[in-house]
């Protein structure tokens, strides 16, 4: 059974613009990855939403390969379908660019909303904490939650996200951190110190380190 009018119209007009919507899914792509970063949230727009990632990943792939074939099948192939092709091979391009902001920029440009005053207040309410409660906390020195909740009342970075629970808080006698994500998802950190951080400790971590400011540094935690 053939198609009808009316089918071979909708697949006429997907066939033409196949490379739009090639576009359009990269451009969801990488602004769906620059705002995990900076909701902390490797969901930013909800769960259903993930499950079109891997569909939307794959339309720029279906559009270089059917727009190749058709115009490499013959030599004198019209110029629009060349210049289909070329687009078509740009978004790939753009979905693996390093030069378009992701998750890393998204979190960085979140974490910038605080100011160095916020931060250093942050490490002396968590260095109190820890003299208060630190029995309880050995030997990972992570906060109990229901401490993190009080000092979440005082410093609104600690509200930025619950994801995958609450933030951990860490004490350590030459820094503070804050870690949001798990031990099987990685996540993201906020290191911060008094003084500048041991520049061999930062060294350990891929991808680099980014300064925010005197003493307050970010980093991915994908372990």
């Amino acid at each position: 059974m053939g198609l009808t009018q009316t089918g071979k119209k909708v697949v006429s007009i997907i066939r033409a613009w196949l490379v739009v919507f090639a576009f359009l899914s990269v451009i969801y792509l990488r602004g769906q990855n620059w705002a995990s970063g900076y909701f902390v949230d490797p969901s930013p727009f909800g769960v259903i939403a993930e499950l079109f990632i891997l569909p939307l990943f794959l339309v720029p792939f279906i559009a270089l390969v059917y727009y190749g074939v058709r115009a490499f099948k013959d030599v004198e192939t019209p110029i629009k379908r060349w210049t289909r092709f070329i687009f078509a091979i740009g978004a790939v391009v753009l979905l693996f660019s390093p030069d378009v902001p992701n998750s890393y920029d998204g979190f960085q440009s979140r974490m910038s909303q605080f100011s160095p005053d916020e931060y250093q207040a942050l490490a002396k309410d968590i260095e109190s904490a820890y003299f208060t409660y630190g029995k309880s906390m050995d030997p990972s020195r992570y906060f109990d939650k229901r401490i993190v909740r009080v000092l979440a009342e005082d410093h609104p970075i600690l509200k930025v996200s619950s994801w995958p629970t609450p933030p951990y808080v860490e004490y350590t006698e030459t820094h503070v951190a804050i870690f949001w994500g798990s031990g099987i998802s990685g996540g993201y950190r906020v290191v911060i110190s008094p003084g500048k951080l041991d520049e061999a400790w930062l060294r350990d971590w891929v991808p680099e380190p980014r300064v925010l400011y005197d003493g307050v540094v970010l980093l991915l935690d994908w372990t």
